[in-house]
């Protein structure tokens, strides 16, 4: 009787198990990274972004690291839709501190008012996206990590060289349905 009875307990264990992978793999296809799971409106609950500029002045270089923190996040909200345009709202505190050369870090903070639209286009194969402000015409390449029913981080890297002078910037944006 005590072998049926640990037979039995087994095989409720096992299903439960094999239950559980099952309802995994469905929430993995729900929440597949494409522009219909992608659309909706998010908070902007975090806000981080590192430059590195470094200049070339009489054969010496300058290196100015630059790290900016976004908080006090006011209804800040980004809506994509599924046609692939996008709008902003609210606001948020942005800290900037510069540390130039052998100098001392200088501390500055701005309310950044969210107020922009413009298009965006998302890699469902390489998660990457493209956003566009139309605004600013400025345009930023990305990806898409974290992906949930629940929110996203879009990672941005820039990078560029003009004659004397080189730029990297990394910026993380994490959102909350």
């Amino acid at each position: 009787m005590k072998f049926v009875k640990s037979l039995l307990v087994l095989l409720v264990i096992f299903m439960t198990i094999s239950c559980s992978s099952d309802d995994d793999a469905t929430a993995q296809e729900q929440f597949e990274l494409n522009t219909t799971n992608f659309a909706g409106t998010y908070q902007l609950t975090s806000y981080e972004r590192n430059i590195r500029e470094t200049e070339t002045f009489n054969g010496a270089n300058v290196t100015a690291d630059i790290s900016i923190t976004g908080d006090t996040f006011t209804n800040a909200q980004y809506t994509f839709n599924q046609n692939g345009s996008f709008s902003t709202s609210g606001s948020y505190r942005e800290t900037k501190v510069t540390r130039v050369s052998g100098n001392d870090p200088q501390t500055e903070s701005t309310i950044i008012n969210l107020d922009s639209n413009g298009s965006y286009i998302l890699n469902d194969e390489t998660s990457g996206i493209t956003i566009t402000n139309a605004a600013e015409g400025g345009i930023s390449s990305g990806r898409v990590t974290n992906f949930t029913e629940n929110g996203f981080i879009i990672m941005l890297d820039e990078s560029r060289v003009d004659g004397d002078s080189s730029y990297e910037s990394e910026t993380i944006l994490r959102f909350e349905r």
